[in-house]
Parts: C-alpha cells; structure tokens; sequence
C-alpha cells in the first residue's frame, strides 16, 4: 500500500473516531440536559404540594391557639381563669384541632421527616390541650353552685396550667417547624443529604 492511500485510511479512521466521539460527547450532554430538566421537574412537582401543605399548616396552628381560653388577670401573684370555659370555646377547639391534624396528615405523608416530626409533635400536642378544653368545658358545666366550685378550684387552675404549658410546647415546636419548612422549600436538590 502507498503512503497516500495510507493516508486516506489514517484520515478515515480519525474522522469517523473524531464524528464518534463528538456523538458520544453530544449523547452525554443531552442526557445530562434532561436529567437536569427532569430533577427540576420533580422538584417543582414535590416542593408544590409541600409549600401548600406547610402554608396552610403555618395557618391552622396560630388558629387553634387562638382557641385555647387565657388567664384573665395576674393579682397579688395568684393566677385569676376564667369562671367558665364555655361550650362554644371547646367547639371551636373541636374545630380548630380537627383543621390542623387534617394538614398534619398531609405533611407527614409530603415530608421530610425534619419537617414532618415538628409538626406531628404540634398535632400530638394541640389534641391534648383540646382534651384539656374539652375538660375544662365538661367541669364549667359542673360547677355551677359556689361550693362545687370552690372543690373545683384546683383542679381547674392544674387544667389551665398544662393548657399554658401545651401553648408554650406548640409555639416552640411551631418555630421548628417553620425553620425546617423554609429549609425544605429552599433545597434545590444540590446539597448532599446527611
């Protein structure tokens, strides 16, 4: 063989290597593409649902605390409750607990777990200060003559003390909850997970 047709062979083999690889290369690239293309999209597809979920969430625990009956006054530093805790309070508790496990269901479902266990402890917590409400109505309707009532008095203020404290827990989870929330909605999926 002369060198020339050599040559031609030598050529032909660096192009068709040279058109190979760039077809490589291309497959790659487009491959890449759409696995980015399609990352963003079931991002966009589960951060969706999640920032619904944990907005309407943000929305229902506020409002069940607004339900839980506060001290009237501070005097002589004895704590003054309310005489009665109506019928209508524990209904709105009813409600208000009802509500906000119905978007606690869908969050643990929606996750992660770092958001989804905040507010499970919010859930758990708002149910026993509604079974404290429910309570508290249930011995308002009981203490109607004045010596019942003195009987009462103890154990109305332990009620309404744990009812304190259910608040405090909640709106320290609920601060959890939010951070883990905004961490969850701003993650891009480009950090590695723990």
């Amino acid at each position: 063989m002369d060198s020339a047709a050599q040559a031609a062979i030598i050529g032909a083999l660096v192009g068709s290597a040279s058109s190979f690889l760039t077809a490589i290369i291309t497959a790659r690239t487009q491959r890449d593409i759409a696995g980015i293309a399609a990352r963003a999209e079931m991002r966009k597809l589960r951060q969706e649902p999640r920032a619904k979920a944990y907005q309407l969430f943000f929305k229902r625990t506020p409002e069940f605390t607004d339900t839980i009956p506060r001290l009237l006054v501070i005097e002589s530093g004895n704590l003054l409750y309310p005489a009665r805790v109506s019928r209508e309070q524990g209904e709105r508790a009813e409600t208000a607990c009802t509500e906000l496990r119905s978007v606690w269901e869908e969050i643990a479902l929606l996750g992660p777990p770092k958001v989804s266990s905040p507010a499970t402890e919010i859930a758990r917590l708002a149910t026993e200060a509604k079974n404290t409400i429910s309570a508290l109505v249930s011995l308002s309707s009981e203490s109607d003559d004045r010596r019942a009532k003195d009987d009462l008095k103890d154990h109305i203020s332990k009620l309404f003390q744990k009812l304190e404290e259910f608040e405090r827990a909640i709106s320290d989870r609920f601060d959890e909850f939010i951070s883990e929330a905004e961490a969850a909605l701003d993650d891009d999926g480009s950090r590695r997970r723990r």
